[in-house]
């Protein structure tokens, strides 16, 4: 990793505490509403844990999207770890980048249209 990585990446992490942080609150062992992990794997993304997909919403992510402005070739994973039937949903989740977002694994067609339009939906 180069030191302009890093620095980005750092950049990245405090903007997104700060833009989380107004929608609900962080906690790394599932009791709040999410965890910002602190760990750079070397990539061009940020991983958000989230422990209540009531959590997910149209103005969070397009909060996010807004936070991603000056670096358009990032990203931030929303991992939902709520668990689905006694099993953890932790290949769900969506996907946010800076020109809109992707849903992944089996983010329910419900999810996707409470989310609503304006989090403009990759196609």
């Amino acid at each position: 990793m180069t030191k302009q990585h890093d620095e980005k990446w750092k950049a990245l992490y405090l903007s997104l505490g700060e833009v989380l942080s107004q929608f609900g609150r962080e906690d790394p062992y599932g009791n709040g509403d999410y965890w910002l992990v602190d760990d750079d794997y070397g990539d061009t993304a940020h991983k958000v844990c989230v422990s209540r997909i009531a959590f997910l919403s149209p103005e969070l992510i397009v909060a996010v999207q807004r936070a991603l402005t000056d670096l358009p070739d990032w990203r931030v994973l929303l991992q939902i770890d709520e668990q689905s039937d006694g099993a953890p949903a932790s290949s769900t989740g969506v996907t946010v980048f800076f020109g809109g977002a992707e849903p992944r694994g089996a983010l329910s067609v419900e999810a996707k249209d409470r989310l609503g339009p304006s989090v403009g939906w990759a196609r």
